[in-house]
């Protein structure tokens, strides 16, 4: 892979860090809105979940190009943090997505707990990917 691909494809994963904050803020203030004001759990809540969910979904599979392809063994004149940093970080942005993916679990439960969860697990996958983040730009 030559350094130009490489970097595009690390400016991409870079900038879909944002959308998924995006995402992730106005999913975590409709559940909590919703929660505060006993809301139904719908439509909204599902497609902000799912749409959080596929967004970190994209920016895991950019991340494991990274991983695989360049960042095994990066292009030479590449500056980049350990092997073993970027598979500490892949690690603890892998758990973030699962934990993402985990609201479907709650389909059956009353909607005051699906908005619960959903703000749960909204908040944890949040500060795990805060934590990621930390650990590969130090």
């Amino acid at each position: 892979m030559s350094i130009s691909w490489y970097d595009t494809l690390r400016n991409v994963h870079g900038l879909v860090r944002w959308l998924i904050l995006l995402i992730g803020v106005l999913t975590l203030l409709k559940a909590a809105y919703s929660l505060v004001s006993r809301a139904a759990y719908g439509r909204a809540d599902r497609g902000l979940m799912a749409a959080y969910s596929g967004a970190l979904d994209l920016q895991g599979l950019l991340g494991l190009i990274l991983l695989i392809w360049g960042g095994l063994a990066p292009p030479p004149g590449l500056a980049l943090p350990g092997l073993t940093t970027r598979v500490i970080h892949a690690l603890i942005q892998t758990a973030a997505i699962a934990i993402a993916h985990q609201s479907p679990r709650w389909r059956d439960a009353p909607d005051r707990l699906r908005h619960q969860t959903q703000l749960g697990l909204l908040v944890v996958s949040l500060v795990l990917i805060l934590v990621g983040v930390l650990i590969i730009t130090r």
